[in-house]
């Protein structure tokens, strides 16, 4: 006798039986008698009130498959038919038991029942078992309380910093930070608002919109409940009357400037050709272009192609023109803004640009040569040119190696004994990528000082222009088209809206050069010395100052002979550092704050004093002469050679050629690493300039490293005393200069102070190597390092 199962586990059965009965199998495969009716079934089940009646009769499906009149005709049945017997018990969810067994086994009730079943059966979850897990989950989610939104990390951090801040004004007013945030009264909301104006610098309502939809953030993280609507009201009106009747704050519209490729390639001429920067590390002149392109291709963000890792790079040989190949470049950004909570990667593929200048291809180039982060064993840019594509596949991946695929192309600086060096981990700090920028917007004459989002609006108003809205949308990563209107539109209309009113032909290319940013190349680039002193003088940075000074004296009369002495071992350390830090960043602010007041008013009367010089007969040169431009590197004096020589004239094996050395140039110049600007004022070399050849230039830096070599060597042969820095001249190939490489220092004094700055400081703690050539001697420390170098070859450091 087979004993039926539970209600619970023949409901089961009967859905597994009724998804089977309709599913549908090959005829073939599925042929067997027809089973008992379901009447002759019913015959055999208990009676009304029987011990059974609790039990439904759906168990007998099983029995029914097993108990099989054989007839002669055939007909096309469950597919379950074919399953045996331990496999239809699985499959329907039913333990098949004998009830002999059952009653010899001694379980009488339901829970041991089913205990038994899960002890046959261990998948089998029990309706009490379901009940208790259920009955957990929602004390659970009682005692959790509502849901908090899923900010990012960004939106974090401003709360965190609202936190700061709502934390130090109830310490100074003795308010209860919890009791009084969950008050949620309007009125202690407004005298925090006008706290953070009134004693902070503050200057535009906009950004009190930001802080107070911040604090409101703040408010349903802690209380974990949405701030009343009344508040809400209260404090939106507030801030558009009272508070501006207070406090003058500045309420006219963001301005919303656009950088489109002209006024781009004034940035690449003036990093490449005209640009004095000197960068911790020549790759950084490389990766500054780099990232202008993607974001002005991608109307990307900042900090997404700042994140890109190799691995979100792919270069592929497709089949070009004629069936050549044609190398392309396919970017995918991960680092992007959530849309709807949702973070949608985005992908972009860039062939190769016939303009070298505005070409990605040739930066990513050079930096995987630099980095030999190819898999395959390619060693020049010529061996991936001449790489043919199998006819029976339509285009070749270029892969990278495992150990680079999770490293940024866009990497920074770490420092080293000799100074700093790229490193293979780090990611490029976009703080240090705007202020490149903006000194080249400096130097290039630039009124406005450049910003990460003007790329972004350019391009966005130029795929607005020529893509539908869905793909406007998916670009810009936008739900709406209104997006884009409201916050990235410009308010110049580069539209001929005379000649679509006149009739008239269009002349939109002379509306676009008016919308141009306004630039002049003689506006000042810095401060004179007379406004240098006026910004010392101030108040305010001269009691910064007298702070400073205060906690300086008092470092030295506990008898330290260094500032740095004192770190960790008295507390005026950390109330210097409070205060000179106070002390540079008024002054910096100052400085920048008389700088752009400066370029304004000169902007300002520039064209009038142009106009009345033209009206008293001065008239400007008709052609503009650049001034003659020295480098210290070779290297970037031919990478600004080949990027903007003329291409009208060439072929395109010439150009092919020029791209080949253009890679080659930037390959090298991806390892170098230029003197600091100290040491380039007054250059102990000839630099080379933009008109040397290649030769020349070669040359002046190899005549300068030989005549250094002849006087260290008669220095070790007891001949004139040279002061040089042993620790530069054999450093690693592009750690270091070649005018700091080979200077000759003028004063010991001067050389003592580089030495223990730039190379011993932080070097308490052996092994150091010997920096001189042919040594092989290892010291424990710094002062080891100096007498060791003063006895053995002649140098006091």
């Amino acid at each position: 006798m087979m004993a039926r199962v539970p209600k619970a586990h023949t409901k089961r059965a009967t859905v597994h039986q009724r998804r089977y009965q309709t599913s549908t199998i090959p005829v073939s495969q599925h042929l067997r008698h027809k089973p008992p009716s379901r009447q002759d079934s019913k015959s055999n089940s208990p009676e009304e009130g029987d011990s059974e009646s609790n039990f439904e009769d759906d168990a007998d499906i099983a029995s029914g498959l097993t108990d099989i009149d054989v007839k002669s005709d055939f007909e096309i049945i469950d597919p379950v038919s074919d399953i045996e017997d331990n496999d239809l018990e699985s499959e329907l969810g039913i333990i098949m038991l004998d009830s002999e067994s059952i009653i010899d086994s001694g379980y009488s009730s339901d829970q041991e029942l089913a205990a038994y079943h899960k002890k046959l059966n261990p998948g089998h979850v029990s309706t009490l078992e379901q009940a208790e897990y259920l009955h957990q989950r929602r004390c659970h989610y009682a005692q959790q309380g509502p849901s908090m939104a899923n900010h990012a990390d960004r939106t974090l951090a401003m709360i965190e910093t609202a936190r700061v801040y709502f934390s130090e004004f109830c310490l100074i007013t003795g308010y209860d930070f919890q009791k009084t945030l969950g008050l949620c009264d309007a009125a202690v909301f407004k005298t925090y608002i006008e706290w953070r104006v009134k004693w902070s610098r503050i200057k535009k309502l906009s950004t009190v919109h930001t802080y107070w939809k911040v604090l409101s953030m703040l408010y349903a993280q802690e209380v974990r409940s949405k701030m009343k609507d009344e508040i809400l009201f209260d404090i939106r009106n507030w801030l558009a009357t009272d508070l501006l009747k207070s406090f003058p704050l500045d309420v006219s519209p963001k301005e919303k400037g656009c950088l489109f490729v002209d006024d781009l390639m004034v940035y690449i001429y003036w990093n490449w050709v005209r640009g004095t920067q000197v960068y911790a590390h020549e790759r950084f002149r490389g990766q500054d272009p780099f990232i202008w392109l993607c974001k002005g291709f991608t109307t990307s963000r900042p900090g997404a192609v700042a994140a890109v890792l190799y691995k979100h790079v792919r270069l592929w040989l497709v089949r070009g023109n004629g069936g050549v190949p044609t190398l392309t470049m396919t970017l995918r950004l991960e680092d992007v803004k959530r849309s709807a909570g949702e973070v949608i990667p985005k992908e972009y593929t860039f062939p190769e640009g016939a303009d070298l200048p505005l070409c990605p291809l040739i930066y990513l180039l050079s930096f995987a040569f630099a980095d030999q982060a190819f898999e395959a064993d390619l060693c020049t840019p010529e061996q991936i040119y001449q790489l043919r594509i199998p006819p029976w596949k339509p285009k070749i991946a270029i892969k990278w190696k495992k150990e680079w695929r999770d490293r940024p192309i866009c990497r920074d600086v770490e420092p080293t004994s000799n100074g700093v060096r790229i490193s293979d981990t780090k990611p490029l700090d976009m703080q240090k990528h705007r202020a490149n920028t903006k000194g080249l917007g400096r130097g290039a004459g630039f009124r406005k000082i450049p910003e990460d989002y003007d790329l972004r609006r350019a391009s966005g108003k130029l795929i607005t222009e020529a893509l539908t809205a869905e793909e406007c949308n998916q670009i810009m990563g936008h739900r709406s088209r209104s997006t884009y209107t409201r916050y990235y539109a410009p308010p110049f209309i580069d539209r001929d809206v005379q000649a679509i009113y006149c009739g008239m032909p269009s002349r939109e290319n002379l509306i676009r050069e008016v919308g141009r940013q306004v630039r002049d190349e003689n506006a000042p680039k810095g401060l004179t010395e007379a406004q240098k002193a006026q910004v010392k003088k101030d108040p305010t940075v001269v009691d910064a100052g007298k702070a400073r000074d205060i906690a300086k004296e008092k470092i030295y009369s506990l008898g330290f002979k260094t500032i740095s002495d004192a770190k960790e071992k008295t507390e005026w350390h950390l109330l210097y550092i409070k205060a000179n830090a106070q002390f540079n960043a008024r002054k910096s602010l100052l400085r920048e704050k008389l700088l752009n007041k400066t370029i304004d008013e000169f902007h300002e009367r520039v064209d009038t004093d142009e106009i009345n010089n033209q009206l008293k007969g001065i008239m400007p040169d008709e052609v503009l002469t650049p001034p003659t431009m020295h480098y210290e590197l070779e290297d970037r004096a031919l990478a600004a050679e080949l990027f903007f020589r003329p291409l009208h004239d060439l072929n395109a094996t010439q150009v092919f050629n020029l791209r080949i050395d253009l890679i080659k140039c930037l390959t090298r110049l991806n390892t170098q690493r230029a003197s600091p600007r100290w040491c380039q004022s007054k250059p102990e070399i000839s630099t080379p300039h933009l008109n040397d050849s290649k030769q020349s230039r070669q040359k002046k830096v190899e005549n300068s490293r030989q005549l250094l070599d002849s006087q260290v060597a008669a220095l070790q042969q007891g001949g004139e005393d040279i002061l040089f820095c042993g620790f530069c001249r054999w450093a690693a190939e592009g750690q270091v200069g070649p005018l700091l490489r080979y200077k000759k220092w003028p004063r010991k004094d001067n050389l003592q102070k580089h030495v223990r700055r730039k190379h011993l400081r932080g070097r308490d703690k052996g092994p150091i190597p010997c920096p001189w050539e042919g040594c092989s001697a290892f010291l424990g420390s710094g002062a080891q390092v100096q007498n060791h170098i003063a006895r053995a070859h002649g140098q006091y450091y």
